[in-house]
């Protein structure tokens, strides 16, 4: 049965992203549920884009917190566009020390916006690693829409 993709909703095409790759599906929602515990703006849904993305906040602005996955590379992207002023930024990234995640300093899209870059694998234990630094990164900067949990 073939279907037509055009006629689809962005979350539809999402869905069926996740059915075509389910080792991200579980890993994925993990991570967005997490962050939708501190999101104060409403729900949000898996959209298909890149190849899907949740984002929490307006995209492409300051004070949002997007989750992407990464299949080429196993892994999974969360980012984050704080309010804060980047030298807060760098300074928190330079103390911050995991094992099993990767956590950077990046420019967005848009080049102008400090963006808080963690990449996991999506095991287990780089889960949870994970949980605990998103915990760290929303309780100590600003995010539009966002309630802290200290």
């Amino acid at each position: 049965m073939n279907i037509d993709e055009s006629k689809l909703s962005s979350s539809e095409l999402a869905a069926a992203w996740f059915r075509a790759n389910p080792s991200f599906e579980k890993s994925s929602n993990l991570l967005a549920i997490h962050i939708s515990t501190y999101y104060k703006a409403g729900t949000k849904k898996w959209r298909r884009d890149s190849p899907v993305k949740i984002v929490f906040g307006s995209n492409g602005e300051a004070g949002r917190i997007s989750v992407t996955p990464k299949p080429n590379q196993n892994k999974i992207k969360v980012r984050f566009v704080p309010l804060n002023k980047e030298d807060r930024i760098t300074s928190f990234i330079d103390t911050a020390r995991f094992q099993s995640i990767d956590i950077s300093l990046t420019k967005g899209q848009s080049k102008d916006l400090s963006t808080i870059e963690l990449v996991t694998p999506i095991d287990h234990t780089s889960l949870t690693e994970s949980l605990n630094m998103i915990d760290q990164i929303i309780n100590n900067f600003d995010f539009r829409d966002f309630d802290k949990k200290i």
